[in-house]
């Protein structure tokens, strides 16, 4: 019996998940946004859990009211997410496996979507733990030529 390839519905249209979207100025500070149509709100609500869903064919396009002339550096989109990603306001303690097991290199609040640490062991395992939100924590190593990798 030979079988079929299955077959792609038409009805099925290219659909893109959006929690946020944050635009920064000239200073590095966030710049209040309004989306002009009511039903992409959600994407500027500082909210990480709630999102928007774009569907390409349903002629509506995003557009953002930014109440006035500012030159923009930064962009952030981030795309729909469980809470377990490093947001602003939320506060981490960043951990190496040392000699004596899981060593803390502090806590931190999370100004922007990272959280930067100073005087980071190299070569070490690491673990990410969000002390104000997600519980889905992963233990990872980083390098300059390879990144992040989540074991």
């Amino acid at each position: 019996m030979k079988q079929r390839e299955p077959e792609l519905s038409k009805s099925r249209k290219p659909v893109a998940d959006l929690s946020e979207i944050v635009v920064y100025d000239e200073k590095g500070h966030a710049v209040g946004c309004v989306p002009t149509d009511s039903c992409f709100k959600k994407s500027t609500d500082r909210a990480p859990l709630t999102y928007v869903r774009y569907v390409r064919d349903n002629k509506k396009e995003m557009v953002i009211d930014l109440k006035s002339l500012v030159g923009i550096t930064r962009i952030v989109c981030v795309p729909r997410n469980d809470g377990n990603s490093v947001f602003p306001g939320s506060v981490y303690e960043l951990f190496y496996y040392g000699m004596d097991g899981w060593e803390s290199l502090g806590i931190k609040r999370a100004e922007d979507y990272n959280v930067e640490y100073e005087d980071v062991p190299a070569g070490a395992l690491y673990w990410l733990k969000c002390l104000t939100g997600g519980v889905e924590e992963r233990i990872f190593t980083f390098t300059d030529k390879d990144g992040i990798r989540f074991f």
